[in-house]
């Protein structure tokens, strides 16, 4: 059996909100290379369009790593096909009924949501929803800057530097 919970927030992501503790988060994100990660070729129009609206600034914020490239894939890729299966869905009912009187839905509804929930599943990992977004604060221009325990505890206290 799996581990149980929601997955753990990635350490870049808890040094943009402020949360990171040297104790309990892993440096191992700070091992891998910064390096801005390409656009797969192999992906739709669609995806292609928003890796180059999205990952720019994904990459800013120090949240997306060469490394992470497949995960962005994977998002854009579900972006793309969420598009895709709206055009397709133009003009369509959103149910059919047969000569018997049975009424069932339009089956790109079912891959609609599909694509939709796996999108939804990648933005949250990404940090790209407005929930995950709300919670991260990035200060000197992008880059978040880590405190100490003085900094942090004088922080709590008295609300600012």
């Amino acid at each position: 059996m799996g581990r149980r919970g929601p997955a753990p927030k990635p350490t870049e992501l808890k040094r943009l909100q402020g949360t990171v503790r040297a104790d309990r988060d892993s440096t191992i994100g700070d091992a891998f290379d910064d390096t801005m990660p390409y656009c797969p070729s192999y992906l739709s129009d669609e995806a292609k369009l928003e890796w180059r609206r999205v990952a720019k600034h994904l990459h800013q914020v120090g949240i997306l790593k060469y490394v992470d490239r497949a995960v962005m894939a994977a998002y854009v890729d579900a972006y793309g096909r969420f598009i895709q299966i709206l055009a397709a869905m133009d003009g369509q009912p959103f149910t059919y009924e047969t000569d018997k009187g049975y009424v069932y839905p339009n089956p790109l509804i079912k891959q609609l949501e599909a694509a939709k929930g796996e999108m939804l599943r990648f933005m949250r990992e990404l940090g790209l929803t407005p929930s995950s977004r709300a919670r991260i604060v990035v200060k000197d221009g992008g880059k978040a800057e880590e405190l100490n325990l003085a900094e942090a505890l004088f922080e709590a206290v008295h609300g600012g530097r």
